[in-house]
């Protein structure tokens, strides 16, 4: 990958903690973030790394961290398995929107363990219905909302109530994805 290759700090170096904050601190570009990314697969004993950066480093390195996080899952659900259950249980600690909207694009692409479908159904609710969360994190939340759902008449009938009440108060973008969520779950 000849693009990656122009973002390696050097060929010798073994990405360690220090070195995966400042490779993130060079730019938020796709580039960089498919470097760091590709890093991480090579050798997922690295992963620990970068999810203390996406729990504890201040924005925009954190924020950097879970769009890492998101463009490894995003590439292969498989990717990190064993760390699905983490990237769930730890909703509340997404310090930033930017670093919350990753983290539920990742939960939306990967299957929730069903011991933890209450909290993330609460939380995703929440987050739908609060007024000041941006579309991104409305939209991904309605995802695993929908999931989470699906085959339960009871758990849609409210979703689609929720949704539609939604549509008013959102973006063109929030109101297309609800009415498309809303038709799946009348059929």
């Amino acid at each position: 990958m000849d693009i990656i290759a122009d973002y390696r700090i050097s060929t010798e170096i073994v990405l360690n903690l220090m070195d995966i904050s400042k490779q993130l601190k060079t730019e938020a570009s796709k580039n960089n973030t498919l470097y760091v990314a590709q890093t991480i697969e090579e050798d997922e004993s690295r992963f620990q790394d970068l999810w203390n950066l996406v729990l504890n480093a201040p924005y925009p390195i954190n924020a950097r961290a879970s769009w890492v996080i998101s463009v490894l899952i995003e590439n292969n659900q498989k990717c990190l398995e064993i760390h699905h259950e983490k990237f769930v249980i730890n909703i509340d600690l997404y310090k930033h929107r930017s670093v919350l909207r990753n983290m539920l694009k990742v939960i939306s692409l990967i299957n929730v363990p069903q011991i933890h479908h209450g909290i993330i159904y609460d939380r995703c609710i929440n987050f739908l219905t609060d007024g000041f969360m941006p579309v991104a994190v409305k939209v991904y939340s309605m995802d695993i909302l929908y999931k989470i759902a699906h085959g339960i008449p009871e758990l849609q009938d409210e979703l689609i109530l929720i949704f539609q009440n939604e549509i008013d108060r959102n973006s063109v973008a929030f109101a297309a994805k609800a009415r498309k969520l809303i038709k799946k779950m009348r059929k």
